[in-house]
């Protein structure tokens, strides 16, 4: 399969790197941005880097649109697609949407550790979800196939909850090293490893509470943390995702 991309910001890059290092033949690999400085940082793994969307368009058979979401219409509107599988990754875009323009389209949302092949893809069921574009998003970490009514609710999950993670060790380290005087470098080194750590036992073991609940010994310090974070996270999360759903409603097309 010859796939193109338009676009490469963060996601689509991660997607490309991602093919990249897991050996897929970047002579199969076209790629364009309206920055060209920006898609020509790819020239050095030795994908087709070129200046338009024509030529990506006229050399692949499977094209992945890595613009911003507001960006989709005024592409769709622009070129012909006649013949080609288009493949989307933003948010808030829609198979009703898609239909607009053409019936061989795939609806996805990969997220970005994809770029060190532990990506969660998200992809919609349906019959153009073909074994090559699995094996696309397989090559970067795990696809999952889901129904179109469920994507919203999956991507906060898999689209957005590495943000939450980083937060949660920002501020982590924002108030050790703060209010507590530590070595802030030292603190998030510390933390990253705890984070690797604790990734490495959830694989072993995916029962997060028992998890918690082996470290937390009545009556210890841990179980202090964890309760304060047990009576606040749960509301925070909810609140959190309702504005993110709603956002999502506002974006789509």
């Amino acid at each position: 399969m010859k796939i193109g991309f338009i676009g490469t910001g963060n996601m689509a890059s991660s997607i490309i790197l991602g093919l990249i290092n897991t050996g897929y033949n970047p002579a199969n690999i076209w790629v364009t941005n309206r920055t060209m400085a920006k898609a020509e940082k790819f020239a050095k793994y030795k994908v087709n880097v070129v200046s338009t969307s024509e030529e990506v368009i006229a050399n692949s058979d499977t094209i992945l649109l890595g613009m911003k979401p507001d960006g989709y219409k005024p592409w769709l509107d622009t070129y012909s697609i006649e013949g080609k599988k288009i493949i989307s990754i933003g948010a808030g875009i829609t198979s009703q949407f898609m239909k607009n323009y053409t019936d061989n389209f795939v609806i996805t949302m990969p997220n970005t550790p994809s770029k060190l092949c532990y990506g969660s893809t998200l992809i919609v069921e349906s019959d153009t979800v073909t074994p090559e574009v699995l094996a696309v998003f397989e090559a970067i970490g795990k696809a999952h196939l889901i129904k179109e009514e469920e994507l919203d609710v999956y991507t906060l999950v898999t689209g957005c909850s590495p943000a939450y993670f980083f937060s949660f060790v920002a501020n982590m380290s924002e108030v050790l090293s703060s209010q507590y005087n530590l070595d802030e470098h030292v603190v998030n080194d510390m933390l990253i490893q705890v984070l690797n750590g604790s990734g490495a036992m959830l694989n072993v073991d995916p029962n997060p509470k028992q998890l918690c609940d082996k470290v937390c010994s009545p009556g210890g310090i841990t179980i202090e943390v964890v309760n304060h974070l047990n009576k606040d996270l749960p509301d925070t999360f909810k609140a959190g995702f309702d504005a993110a759903i709603k956002r999502t409603n506002e974006m789509k097309n």
